[in-house]
């Protein structure tokens, strides 16, 4: 097994066994199908889909919260792809949103968005309609699958990250979209990413993701983005925190612009006017145009906070309908002027940790973690919550986790750091941190990927009201508010 900190990509599976990826440098990591145990939630709405008709209150019929529906799920279940559902992943305030389903018997469509509960845990209907026959169809391809919903983002809804839900015979599907605000400054000027770059990375719809664990006929090296996700009812990776953040954000009465990591990718306008940039869980797969405006965003005095660790770690080519990453370990690999290798490897020589602060350099078995230690008391990230330089949050680092690389780094301050021994033996550590870049913007990165899961906790996690101080601070701080 390589070193974490080699250029390097491995997935290791619900067993606990490494599962090296053919042909692609060893990464240690955690397998995205192996998760800690959610709950499982009672039984969705009934009766929603077909001619869409509005729901303005919260009614009997309302689903729970769908990310208790894998509460004790130890790995994604795996279910029967011939039911499936997609839509397109970003729309805006004048788009529709177009739903697509295939299934061997009719289905039933609702609308709901995160942070809609209003301080409930039932989510509301936004859209329902009546029961509708889409059809089964033998391809792997949704651009063929009939359209089970279409309606008009309606002006009442603000941007968000929703969720498409499909019921029929007892099972459940989704499919996660965001409606994008027209002006980035509308959402209190907080701009944030879902990283659905990465949620494809690890998607294997239709036989192959970029990595070994799921792709039985061999790794791709480009992957189709316009196809459900393979796990979660086709939710992605959309309950390992992006639904927790959104959901904790409206409860605090806060207003976002919501993007996807292909909105960056083709627009840089997304962020050109808002004053914090904020990415929520395992931002991994990036293009260059992406960085180049996160770059150019902090280079303006533009802020980014990111409530995660792994961040922009591989490089990938991105077009309107494919994914490409070669994980490339020599020129040859990928003979690209724009070749696809970590971003911190000798090929592409612009390390993580440059705009970071600090970058991934390990992980654990998940659910379990590791203590934050608390080394920088009198920083403004720690105002309110009664935190001393020494002091620990339980459990806060994992299930991967960032290190400061470069103490020298001009700007740097290190905001927590725990020493740590793997269960091989061998010396980590862990840093949060935050940079000033010239220009003035400030970077803050916590370098942990449990931390949304802290925001509102779970059958997995306890909620800390110290975290939601800190996050709190983040966005005040940096957000201008």
């Amino acid at each position: 097994m390589a070193s974490p900190t080699s250029d390097s990509s491995e997935g290791v599976g619900p067993s606990g066994q490494p599962r090296l990826a053919q042909e692609e440098p060893v990464e240690r990591r955690t397998g995205r199908r192996a998760v800690l145990r959610y709950g499982i939630g009672a039984a969705a709405a009934g009766a929603l889909g077909g001619a869409a008709r509005l729901v303005g209150q919260i009614g009997s019929d309302a689903p729970p919260d769908p990310a208790t529906e894998f509460a004790t799920a130890v790995e994604s279940p795996p279910y029967d792809q011939s039911f499936a559902l997609w839509t397109e992943p970003s729309v805006g305030m004048d788009d529709l949103v177009e739903v697509r389903a295939r299934a061997p018997f009719p289905v039933e469509i609702a609308v709901i968005r995160a942070g809609a509960e209003t301080g409930r845990q039932r989510p509301r209907l936004l859209a329902t309609g009546s029961r509708v026959d889409v059809g089964s169809d033998g391809t792997d391809d949704p651009a063929g699958w009939p359209v089970a919903l279409r309606i008009p983002v309606d002006p009442t809804w603000p941007s968000g990250l929703y969720l498409a839900v499909a019921e029929g015979r007892g099972q459940r599907r989704y499919a996660p979209f965001v409606i994008r605000a027209a002006d980035p400054t509308a959402g209190d000027g907080l701009v944030v990413q879902v990283p659905l770059t990465t949620y494809h990375a690890y998607n294997a719809w239709g036989g192959a993701s970029l990595y070994r664990y799921n792709s039985p006929h061999g790794v791709a090296r480009e992957l189709a983005i316009r196809r459900p996700f393979d796990v979660f009812n086709g939710a992605g990776f959309l309950f390992y925190g992006d639904w927790q953040f959104a959901r904790w954000l409206a409860g605090e009465g806060r207003r976002a612009s919501w993007i996807t990591s292909f909105d960056l990718h083709r627009d840089p306008t997304v962020v050109e006017r808002a004053r914090l940039f904020v990415s929520v869980f395992h931002d991994e797969y990036w293009s260059t145009p992406m960085r180049q405006t996160l770059e150019g965003f902090v280079a303006s005095g533009g802020n980014a906070a990111f409530f995660a660790a792994n961040s922009i770690y591989w490089r990938i080519r991105l077009t309107d309908s494919t994914l490409t990453c070669h994980k490339a370990r020599q020129w040859s690999d990928d003979p690209h002027t724009d070749i696809t290798a970590t971003w911190r490897h000798d090929l592409v020589g612009r390390p993580e940790a440059e705009l970071l602060g600090s970058q991934y350099v390990d992980y654990v078995r998940y659910g379990a973690g590791y203590d934050w230690t608390v080394t920088a008391a009198d920083h403004w990230i720690y105002r309110g919550t009664g935190l001393r330089d020494g002091d620990r949050i339980a459990g806060l680092v994992g299930y991967e986790w960032d290190h400061a690389p470069d103490a020298d780094l001009a700007g740097l301050t290190v905001l927590a750091r725990t020493g740590i021994v793997t269960p091989d033996g061998e010396q980590r550590r862990h840093e949060a941190t935050e940079v000033r870049h010239q220009g003035g913007g400030t970077v803050v990165n916590v370098g942990t990927n449990y931390w949304p899961r802290f925001l509102l906790g779970d059958a997995a996690f306890r909620a800390d009201r110290r975290v939601q101080r800190m996050t709190a601070n983040v966005l005040d701080r940096l957000g201008g508010r």
